[in-house]
Order: C-alpha cells, then sequence, then structure tokens
C-alpha cells in the first residue's frame, strides 16, 4: 500500500513537472519565432505637397512576402499604420510594425509617416506679367506666365536615392486656357485637349524647368512627380580608334618636341660661334687702329727722309759747277748721280706710302663697322637662340600633356559611365535603415492644383401666379 502511494506521488510530481515545461519554453519558442522570421519588401512612397513645392504628408505602401511563417518586424517611424490585406491586427511599437501569420504569404499594409522630409527640396514660383505671386494670387489672373520648377539634394536626407534615383515631372494644361507655350528643361507634346509637359532629372543632379505660356483665367492640375532607381546600363561606343589616332598625334608630337631641342642646340651653337668671333674681330679692329695710328708717324718720318734728300740733292747741284775740280776725286761723280736718283725714286716710294697708310685707316674704318655688324649678329643670334629655348620648352611641356589624353579620355568616359550606370544600386529602404536592402523602391509624389471659382450671383426663382386652387389651398396651409 505504501509502495503504491509513493508510487502515486512520484507521477503527480512528474505530470506537474512536465506540464511546467512548455511555460518555461514558449517566450523562447516566440523568441525564436521572430527572430526566424523573415520577408522580402518593396516600398511605394506616396507624398502630397503644396503649391509652392513643399511637402505636407507623406506615406510609405509597404509590400511584403513572407516565405515562412511567424511574428515579423517591419520598421519605420510611422504615425500610423493600416492593414490593407485582411483584417488581422497589426501592432504598431516603438518605430516597428508587427505582423503574424500562420502560413507563407504576401501583405500590404500603409504607414503613415511621422515627418515630411524626401531626398529632394522643391521649390516651384510663379510670376504673372513679370510679378512674383502665391497660388493663390495667381489663381484667375491673365497675362503673360512664368513658373520655375526646381528640384535640388536634400542634405538632410540618407544621399543614396537623390545620386541613384531618376526624377520625372510631368504637368498638364488646359489648351482653353493656356497658348503659346515654351519650355526649358523639359518637353512640350499635345495630348487632345490638354498641353502634357515632361522633364526627366539624372541621378546625383538638380532639376530645372522654366514654363512659359499666355494665360486667363489661370488654374492647373497639381504637377506629378515620380522617382525611380536608373536601372539602365550604359554602354558607349568603342574609343579605341579615336585614342589610337590620339597616340600617332602624341608621338608626332614627341618627335616635333625631340627636334626643337635639337634645333635650340644648333641654334645656341651658332650664337655661341658669333659671340666669338666678335671677340676677336674686335681685337683685328684694334690692331688695325694702331697700325692706322703707327702709318700716320711712318708717313712723317718718310717725309722728313725725303726733305732731307731734297736738300742733299740741292747741294749736290752746287758742286755741279765745280765738276772739273772734283772730277779727280775718285767716285764722286757716281756718288751725285745715285743722290740724284735716289731724290727722284723716294718720291714716288713716298706717295706710295701715303697711300698704304691711308689705306690703313680705311681698313679700320670699315672694320668698325663689320665688327658692328658682327656684333649685331652675335645679338640676334642670342634672341633667336632664347627664343628656340622657349620653343623647345614649350614643345616638351606639350609632350608631356599630349602624352596623358588618351588615357585622360579613357579616365573621364569611364567617371561618366559610372556616375550615369546604376544597373548595380541594390535599393535600401527609405522607412528605416534597419530594413536593410529591398527589392524596389519608388516615389509618387502630387502637388496641390490651382484652382479658379468664378463666383456667380445666386438666381432667385420666379414667382408663378397662383391661381385660385392655389390660394384655396394656401388658406389651409398657412403657405
Amino acid at each position: 500500500m505504501n509502495n503504491r502511494r509513493r508510487h502515486a506521488s512520484s507521477l503527480r510530481a512528474l505530470a506537474a513537472v512536465l506540464a511546467f515545461i512548455p511555460l518555461l519554453c514558449a517566450p523562447v519558442a516566440k523568441a525564436a519565432a521572430e527572430a526566424a522570421a523573415t520577408a522580402r519588401k518593396q516600398e511605394v512612397v506616396y507624398g502630397s505637397l503644396d503649391t509652392s513645392g513643399q511637402p505636407r504628408s507623406l506615406c510609405i505602401v509597404n509590400y511584403l512576402r513572407a516565405d515562412d511563417t511567424g511574428v515579423f518586424i517591419d520598421y519605420g517611424p510611422y504615425a500610423n499604420i493600416t492593414n490593407l490585406t485582411d483584417i488581422q491586427s497589426m501592432i504598431l511599437g516603438d518605430d516597428e510594425v508587427h505582423y503574424e501569420t500562420s502560413a507563407p504569404m504576401e501583405f500590404i499594409y500603409q504607414g503613415d509617416l511621422k515627418t515630411a522630409d524626401l531626398p529632394w527640396l522643391f521649390a516651384i514660383q510663379y510670376e504673372l506679367n513679370g510679378i512674383a505671386m502665391s497660388a493663390g494670387e495667381i489663381s484667375g489672373g491673365q497675362g503673360h506666365l512664368l513658373i520655375r520648377v526646381g528640384a535640388v539634394r536634400n542634405p538632410a536626407a540618407n544621399p543614396t536615392f537623390f545620386e541613384n534615383c531618376m526624377l520625372q515631372v510631368s504637368l498638364k494644361l488646359n489648351r482653353n486656357l493656356f497658348s503659346n507655350v515654351k519650355a526649358r528643361g523639359a518637353t512640350v507634346a499635345n495630348a487632345g485637349g490638354s498641353i502634357q509637359l515632361t522633364a526627366a532629372g539624372m541621378p546625383d543632379s538638380p532639376l530645372y524647368v522654366t514654363i512659359e505660356a499666355d494665360v486667363r483665367d489661370f488654374e492647373m492640375d497639381g504637377l506629378t512627380i515620380a522617382a525611380l532607381p536608373s536601372s539602365f546600363k550604359v554602354t558607349l561606343p568603342d574609343a579605341s580608334e579615336f585614342t589610337g589616332r590620339l597616340g600617332e598625334l602624341t608621338a608626332a608630337v614627341d618627335t616635333l618636341a625631340a627636334n626643337a631641342a635639337k634645333l635650340s642646340d644648333g641654334v645656341k651653337g651658332i650664337g655661341e660661334a658669333a659671340s666669338a668671333l666678335g671677340d676677336g674681330y674686335g681685337e683685328i679692329q684694334s690692331g688695325l687702329a694702331a697700325l692706322a695710328e703707327q702709318g700716320g708717324a711712318l708717313v712723317a718720318a718718310s717725309e722728313s727722309i725725303g726733305g732731307a734728300l731734297a736738300q742733299l740733292s740741292e747741294a749736290a747741284g752746287s758742286f755741279t759747277g765745280n765738276a772739273a775740280l772734283l772730277g779727280n776725286v775718285p767716285g764722286i761723280k757716281d756718288l751725285l748721280d745715285a743722290l740724284n736718283k735716289l731724290d727722284e725714286q723716294y718720291a714716288a716710294f713716298n706717295d706710295g706710302l701715303a697711300a698704304f697708310t691711308g689705306g690703313l685707316s680705311s681698313a679700320a674704318s670699315g672694320s668698325a663697322l663689320i665688327g658692328g655688324g658682327i656684333g649685331e649678329m652675335a645679338s640676334g643670334t642670342g634672341e633667336i637662340s632664347s627664343g628656340m629655348s622657349m620653343l623647345a620648352n614649350g614643345m616638351a611641356q606639350l609632350s608631356g600633356a599630349t602624352a596623358t589624353i588618351p588615357d585622360k579620355i579613357n579616365s573621364y568616359m569611364d567617371r561618366m559611365v559610372s556616375s550615369m550606370d546604376k544597373s548595380e544600386y541594390r535599393p535600401v529602404s527609405f522607412a528605416d535603415e534597419r530594413n536593410g536592402e529591398i527589392d524596389a523602391i519608388q516615389f509618387t509624389l502630387r502637388t496641390d492644383p490651382i484652382r479658379y471659382t468664378q463666383y456667380e450671383p445666386e438666381e432667385v426663382p420666379e414667382e408663378k401666379p397662383q391661381t385660385a386652387w392655389d390660394r384655396i389651398v394656401s388658406l389651409f396651409t398657412g403657405e
């Protein structure tokens, strides 16, 4: 009996323990389920902007596809959420949305954002007849209209959307109200009874549009703004032939630079030789000048000798009358004859000496002119040498600059393709960075329309004359 009681007591204790185990494991299982639940996601951002382009409200429609079951967590700073799939409740916590599924499924919900910050800052300005106006002031206006639309990066927002998304701005104008429509930065097309304007902005670039028109009773629909990641792949034409020709050009410039350097060296050598020639000819000029001075002294000495010979000749003539007396002196007659001949011939010698020294003076004067010409030539060749040196340096710089042109062109083309080709971009969540990469994102925005309400006087119904029966009825009804 006692053994049975002890056995029964043990069974009851074991049953209590086994019953308590699921309670202990439930939070752990729920946490594991929350951690394991994952869903693929797409986001569509809808926004309402006022007539000046300032955002008033934003909401995100989230498309999630759950491949398993459990509790899913989606992040976002939502003020309110709305389940667009079924009537099952969703829990909005601190910037978290909890949703539980019992089977793989797709579900959609809308979240109204607490703030209205977009990746772009939009501005819309209106002018009528040259006067800036607000949307309320310009409503119903008439005259020449100017509308400016601008979109730039919002520095307070995540830059990835501005850098990778293309913008498209569309506007429809009533053909009955607008005429002579022109646009800069947008295309103008006819669409039935409307005029369609469309502008596109490239990723990582601002967008500016100017619209001009003549208008009456001004009113217009709101602008529609769409933004999507740019997914097209940019492929530029093969530029190898062009860069190859540039390679030939750089080779020719290199050759020209080398020849210019050689020419500069040759002109420099000519300049140095001309300078040396000028120095040597200066010495020649100095020697000729010294000879010319000495030639004058030589002529003067020769003239003195000539005078002395003339005196001797006269003295010999005085002895002519006494020739009988001197005839017996041996050799005297020959001496007198030699003196006479010397006197006659020395005059010719003296004339020749004078002509020679005169030639020396002319040569000295001419050598001064030649020396000046050689100096000018040396100076000129020096200037030419300096100019050729500058040319050679310039050609060397040109050669260095053109040598890198093909690489610079290829590098520029690569950068251009990189800035335009966003085919490898993987979008991230606009709602919250904690959601990580998502499958797709797009923005759909619209500005408020500008309406013109014409106030017409209220029509007073015309009273019909009462019949006799009407008057009888009015007695009982009091009407």
